[in-house]
């Protein structure tokens, strides 16, 4: 499985590993059935993204995502004070779980994707 794809699925709070059996895996919300060999893990929680949309890796695994403000707005009014953002989230003890998260850019508008290119 693409490692890119596995870390994605992680920032909406799940990681899809490869694993032995199919299972299926019931969260307050949802239920997952995966295929034979994968396994869902929490990667991320809301704690370190609480409204996530998108979400890109550097080349250091660190994972960038548009965070959105919540607001119901109309977008006349969000305009006067943006309060989206984007996140960096980074494993810092190397478990393959985010821990930290510190704001990349703040009061954007509407982050609907983010790609990190080249360096």
């Amino acid at each position: 499985m693409n490692c890119h794809f596995e870390k994605i699925l992680g920032v909406f709070g799940l990681f899809l590993t490869i694993g032995a059996t199919a299972a299926t895996n019931k969260f307050p919300t949802q239920t997952f059935t995966v295929p034979d060999g994968f396994d869902v893990e929490l990667a991320a929680g809301t704690n370190l993204s609480p409204r996530p949309v998108s979400a890109s890796f550097d080349d250091h695994g660190r994972l960038y995502v548009t965070d959105s403000s919540g607001s119901n707005d109309k977008p006349t009014e969000q305009l006067k004070n943006p309060l989206a953002r984007i996140l960096c989230l980074e494993d810092t003890n190397g478990d393959g779980r985010y821990d930290k998260s510190a704001v990349f850019a703040d009061k954007v508008m509407f982050p609907q994707g983010c790609l990190w290119h080249d360096g």
